[in-house]
């Protein structure tokens, strides 16, 4: 599996908190972490976050 922001080699690993335990996928390169809600969040983004472009690469968020 390919990291989806430098393209760097993803490992899986199993992460143990006192609320139990969580799969993960990260990359070696950069340190991107990848769940299931972070998944679900890239996918279906809150309506309370609107992007405004600024120039050709940056975004910022507002919220409101």
């Amino acid at each position: 599996m390919q990291c989806p922001r430098c393209s760097g080699m993803m490992v899986y690993e199993q992460i143990f908190t006192s609320q139990g335990g969580l799969d993960i996928s990260r990359c070696v390169h950069c340190g991107d972490v990848v769940d299931s809600v972070v998944i679900s969040n890239r996918e279906h983004p809150s309506y309370y976050i609107k992007k405004v472009f600024r120039g050709c690469n940056t975004i910022a968020r507002i919220s409101g």
